[in-house]
């Protein structure tokens, strides 16, 4: 049964971060807030539990993002939001805490030096003074959101990841993920061959680093060892990782329209973000439609046939913690 789902409702955002281009789409950047409220609705129906809103930057236009917030957590779903933290003052989070989100996860990949070159001079400082003014928030005015941070794991951080993640927890960051570099952003549609190639020869991991690499994550799998409710991840998403960047055969399956869908600010709907839409949401179609059996069996057999090697959010064992 599906239970969560990602809704990337804008692309529009403030940095260009070196593994994405999503700053390149320039027109119909966010979807109108009566699709955003149909979508919603629709999520609802299905008996959604929890909705993760990412984007694009999405505190770029925060009554929007108040707005649905708002409405799914009047239908008591738990909101988790992604941001790159620019954005993220006292007020804007004092009220969405008011609206009851559950988690604010913000987008840090490494030191100073590192975070900056991936996504932009001055970034670093900017996120991790509104960082610690989120953390000093909740503990003087006992906020209840829970803060987390998400790490693109690349050949330009891994050097530092062990102690970074000491850091972010001395800081007081509640929960750090992380992820592996993804250069297709299928969901978007965006990056061209030409464009993963480009990624990937500047901060992909390549075989000269895939030692460094394995000690990396063997340090990241001994932290979480020892601080089990700090990392998100799991141990043997660890491993699985490992693997998934020396282009082996991953030992899993892909539990596609099991676990999770994803639909994006055009309202294509996904059960893999890797793949083409099933479908596309409107203010005229309802979710159930497009998710119906009798029209998806076809992609999910076609999806689950798939022999690209990725690890996605429908393989598990991934995250641990989301309680």
């Amino acid at each position: 049964m599906i239970e969560r789902a990602s809704f990337i409702y804008s692309v529009k955002c403030n940095l260009k971060c070196r593994m994405c281009r999503l700053w390149k789409i320039k027109s119909n950047q966010t979807m109108s807030q009566d699709l955003i409220f149909h979508t919603i609705d629709e999520l609802k129906k299905i008996d959604i539990k929890e909705v993760v809103l990412s984007g694009g930057e999405l505190l770029l236009n925060p009554p929007l993002l108040y707005a649905a917030v708002k409405k799914l957590t009047d239908y008591n779903i738990k909101v988790f939001l992604i941001t790159n933290g620019i954005y993220l003052s006292s007020d804007i989070t004092e009220n969405l805490a008011n609206l009851g989100i559950k988690q604010i996860m913000v987008s840090v990949d490494g030191p100073k030096g590192v975070h900056n070159f991936l996504r932009g001079k001055g970034v670093f400082e900017k996120v991790i003074t509104n960082l610690r003014a989120l953390i000093k928030l909740k503990k003087t005015k006992r906020i209840n959101i829970e803060i987390a941070t998400t790490t693109v794991i690349c050949n330009r951080n891994l050097n530092y990841l062990e102690d970074f993640t000491r850091f972010l927890e001395a800081l007081g960051v509640e929960l750090v993920e992380f992820q592996p570099l993804n250069l297709a952003l299928g969901a978007f549609n965006i990056n061209s061959f030409k464009t993963q190639k480009t990624i990937f020869r500047e901060i992909g991991i390549k075989k000269r680093d895939l030692s460094g690499l394995k000690l990396c994550l063997k340090k990241l799998r001994s932290i979480k060892s020892q601080r089990p409710n700090l990392v998100g991840n799991s141990l043997d998403y660890f491993e699985i990782m490992e693997e998934y960047f020396a282009k082996s055969k991953l030992p899993f399956v892909c539990y596609v329209n099991k676990n999770s869908l994803g639909i994006n600010w055009k309202g294509e709907v996904f059960f893999c973000f890797h793949k083409k839409p099933i479908g596309r949401l409107t203010l005229k179609k309802s979710l159930l439609e497009i998710i119906n059996p009798k029209t998806t069996i076809a992609r999910v057999k076609e999806i689950r046939n798939c022999e690209e090697k990725c690890i996605g959010f429908n393989h598990q064992p991934h995250f641990e913690n989301y309680e």
